[in-house]
C-alpha cells in the first residue's frame, strides 16, 4: 500500500462479521479496493452465549482459522 493514501481522497474501512472469512473472492475485492482496516466483533465463545445472542456466524467454526484467512488475505 506505499503510496495508497496519496492517490484516493479517502481511505477504505469496515466492520464485519467473522463470515466474511468465508468468502474469499469478496475479502480479494477489498484488498484490491485498497481497504485498510476491517474491524470483526468476536464477543463470545461459548455456545449456549452464542445461541442465547443469535450469533450464528460464529458457531460452528474454528474462529482462529477464520480470523487467519482475514489476515492472510490482505485485508
Amino acid at each position: 500500500m506505499d503510496g495508497a493514501l496519496e492517490k484516493i481522497p479517502f481511505i477504505f474501512s469496515t466492520e464485519a462479521s467473522i463470515n466474511l472469512s468465508d468468502d474469499e473472492e469478496l475479502m480479494r475485492m477489498m484488498t484490491q479496493a485498497e481497504f485498510i482496516a476491517v474491524f470483526v466483533g468476536i464477543e463470545i465463545r461459548t455456545r449456549e452465549s452464542l445461541i442465547e445472542c443469535t450469533k450464528t456466524q460464529n458457531r460452528n467454526r474454528d474462529l482462529i482459522a477464520s480470523v487467519k484467512r482475514y489476515r492472510t488475505s490482505g485485508t
